[in-house]
């Protein structure tokens, strides 16, 4: 998966993922997930580029508490397909304590790193 973050000036102007969208608008650079996280948790909708980092900073709010928490359960759905449903899995097959354990805690683990915004 390449996501992507269209820009103009500096401003934030949506992301993309090229295996969902069929045509993504230029100009735009690839980012990471952790860089959409980052950006959006914290109402950021600028960026600049400092010794290569990508930083992304606030000017104008532009998304809702409820855009910014449905991007955040995007990303929870994806990483959850991605380390908890096979675990899931083997403890629906075998019951056992050890299989629950492994599955919930991975299920914490991205709810601890990746938290619904509140404000």
């Amino acid at each position: 998966m390449t996501l992507f973050c269209n820009h103009e000036d500096n401003r934030v102007l949506g992301f993309y993922d090229d295996e969902i969208h069929k045509k993504i608008p230029t100009p735009n650079f690839e980012v990471t997930e952790r860089e959409i996280v980052e950006c959006v948790k914290d109402h950021n909708t600028h960026f600049t580029r400092e010794d290569g980092v990508l930083r992304f900073y606030k000017e104008v709010v532009t998304q809702t508490l409820e855009q910014r928490q449905e991007v955040i359960r995007r990303l929870r759905n994806r990483l959850y397909k991605e380390f908890a449903d096979d675990l899931y899995l083997e403890w629906q097959f075998d019951r056992s304590d050890e299989s629950e354990a492994a599955w919930r805690a991975a299920v914490q683990k991205i709810k601890d790193e990746h938290p619904l915004p509140t404000e």
